[in-house]
């Protein structure tokens, strides 16, 4: 098994919004609304891309 961080770009969002967004489906102490989060944090000016990090295993994310 391969494993690669590195750092995300905007081609991940898509995926990753998704991603979140199954991962707290079954929660129930949760708005449904984490992905959202994530896209506000991006924006924010103290965002620091070099800490957001993407991690693959193979060619998968």
């Amino acid at each position: 098994m391969n494993l690669n961080l590195r750092q995300e770009h905007p081609k991940d969002y898509v995926e990753e919004f998704i991603v979140i967004e199954k991962a707290f489906e079954p929660v129930m102490l949760s708005d449904h609304k984490e992905q959202f989060l994530v896209e506000r944090l991006r924006k924010s000016k103290n965002f620091i891309p070099e800490l957001s990090i993407i991690a693959e295993i193979g060619n998968k994310k």
